[in-house]
């Protein structure tokens, strides 16, 4: 029971593991783009 979760829990984290990347690689143009909608005043910092 204990082996087969184990694996269950692999699979899915290779599953996940590209969109881990992306997500983590893409974090901050996305950052970016919230603050531009959210803090346009932070456009006039430097």
């Amino acid at each position: 029971m204990i082996a087969a979760s184990r694996e269950v829990q692999k699979q899915l984290r290779a599953r996940n593991q590209p969109l881990l990347s992306l997500a983590s690689h893409d974090l901050p143009n996305l950052l970016r783009k919230i603050g531009d909608q959210h803090f346009p005043e932070l456009e006039q910092l430097p």
